[in-house]
């Protein structure tokens, strides 16, 4: 109706998944956009999650590491990962997956370190029990690397105080 006004946002799925399936509209908005990449550029690793090839967690690395990719690039990709996909941890396939891309696109390599530069953030301070908490961070490698160094000289430094 018209005194209702405007949607907030233009897919109401993910707010209707969240209050049906009981999670966060942050993971509901995942599975959508997982759901549309599986059935449209990433349909070949829907395919073999829906046989049975693949599973969720594999599925969800493949088109997470694919996210920003030429679809081109990651149908190539997806064609050479795909077949030993089963027998690879998560971790194996995100490696094996950025040496394919470096592999197949190295024209592009600088330029999706860039992007991936700008998407660089550390999380606010997240509660846990037992009076502690938890932060990530998401930096270059140069940076990760001086953050835990410094981290561990300070934590030496404590110990020896």
């Amino acid at each position: 109706p018209d005194d209702v006004g405007e949607p907030a946002e233009g897919n109401a799925a993910p707010t209707e998944l969240s209050l049906r399936l009981g999670v966060s509209r942050r993971a509901a908005g995942t599975l959508v956009a997982m759901g549309r990449a599986l059935r449209s550029v990433h349909h070949r690793t829907g395919d073999a999650l829906e046989s049975g090839h693949i599973d969720w967690p594999r599925a969800r690395v493949v088109v997470e590491s694919l996210e920003n990719v030429h679809p081109v690039v990651a149908q190539a990709v997806e064609d050479r990962v795909l077949p030993t996909a089963a027998g690879a941890t998560p971790a194996q396939l995100r490696r094996r997956i950025a040496l394919l891309l470096h592999e197949l696109d190295p024209e592009d390599a600088a330029e999706r370190h860039e992007r991936a530069r700008e998407r660089r953030c550390v999380t606010r301070p997240r509660a846990l029990p037992d009076g502690m908490a938890s932060m990530t961070a998401t930096l270059t490698v140069d940076a990760a690397v001086r953050l835990d160094a410094c981290l561990q000289a300070a934590a030496t430094a404590a110990r020896s105080d």
